[in-house]
């Protein structure tokens, strides 16, 4: 009936998904989840976290706060 439908489709799931995704536009998500990883932006920062706990954070000035070591590998524990 040209009525939109908001957060109401998913495309693919755990038994049935697409190999590969060639996107031309912009992709606009809240939380990327990577597996081990999760990416999630949230007022101008950008986290990175694991395990449930923030690792990292960018900030919209390019601060990067890191929680843990940075060794001289710079491999973040």
């Amino acid at each position: 009936a040209g009525a939109s439908t908001d957060n109401a489709c998913n495309l693919g799931g755990a038994t049935g998904r697409f190999s590969d995704l060639f996107l031309a536009g912009t992709v606009n998500a809240s939380t990327i989840d990577l597996g081990d990883w999760t990416i999630t932006e949230s007022n101008g920062s950008i986290y990175f976290a694991t395990g449930g706990v923030n690792k990292m954070k960018l900030d919209a000035s390019g601060n990067l706060d890191v929680v843990g070591n940075v060794n001289s590998n710079a491999t973040i524990t």
